[in-house]
């Protein structure tokens, strides 16, 4: 409440208000309310500059983790290899001509993705793939080795009409048991300073078919029970006798006896 002072003397005593201190209280009021706002701006602040930091922590935990495909992984010269933001939330492999002329971009992978192949069984290799020149032809190739021996491979291809993520696919069934398989992605005349990106690289393996054991009657050996060699019948033998063909039995003479002549 303000402070009041009297003046004067008997009935005509004025009260004076303390100007000073009625005009403070309002203003008590108003640091308060002031006081508050800046403490729920404050709160704002904090929430989202934590939001922001633990966002920007995630990301570098997982460039971290990610950054191992580039000991898996190598390009060839004339071109650079960097990791960069992938397919559905996943790390690419950024491939960049830097040079000034076209050029085929090969990825290699530094082992070969399968170690040890079986005879027959069917291993697929794939990944989601973008780039920055629309109209470049790209692929994942597999290649079977024995040693240094090319034993095989097969590849396939997308054309990458725009800037939007593709998917090659090669599948290729191995021709012996205990080679390797060596997977690459391409991108075939890459122009000058463009790049390609490849992300979410998967290889899959199909087990070989088991053969259906032949039955014995259909082996060329065994002898079927439907084709016996043939048994002569009673019809057709030549040396037995039919009744049919019995030669024929003498019959009893009908002629009459001689008439006898008389005589006296």
């Amino acid at each position: 409440m303000p402070r009041h002072r009297s003046s004067g003397s008997g009935r005509h005593r004025v009260h004076h208000i303390d100007a000073a201190t009625h005009a403070r209280q309002p203003r008590r009021k108003t640091r308060y309310g002031t006081f508050a706002l800046f403490v729920v701006a404050l709160t704002c602040v904090q929430v989202f500059v934590g939001s922001n930091h633990e966002s920007t922590s995630a990301t570098t935990r997982q460039a971290a983790l990610d950054s191992t495909l580039l000991a898996k992984w190598f390009v060839k010269a004339g071109t650079s290899l960097t990791l960069v933001s992938g397919y559905n939330g996943t790390t690419a492999l950024r491939i960049t001509n830097v040079t000034d002329h076209a050029l085929t971009a090969v990825l290699n992978d530094r082992v070969n993705s399968v170690g040890y192949t079986q005879r027959g069984a069917t291993y697929t290799a794939s990944a989601w793939m973008r780039t920055s020149a629309p109209g470049t032809s790209v692929a994942m190739r597999m290649l079977e080795y024995r040693g240094l021996t090319n034993l095989g491979g097969r590849q396939g291809s997308v054309w990458l009409r725009d800037g939007s993520w593709q998917r090659p696919v090669a599948s290729y069934t191995a021709a012996s048991t205990g080679s390797s398989i060596d997977v690459n992605g391409l991108a075939w005349a890459l122009p000058a300073h463009a790049w390609v990106d490849v992300s979410a690289i998967t290889i899959t393996v199909r087990p070989p078919v088991a053969a259906t054991p032949t039955p014995p009657a259909t082996k060329a050996s065994s002898a079927s029970p439907t084709t016996p060699d043939p048994t002569p019948t009673p019809t057709t033998s030549a040396s037995t006798p039919t009744a049919t063909t019995a030669a024929p039995t003498p019959t009893p003479s009908t002629s009459s006896p001689p008439a006898s002549s008389g005589g006296h």
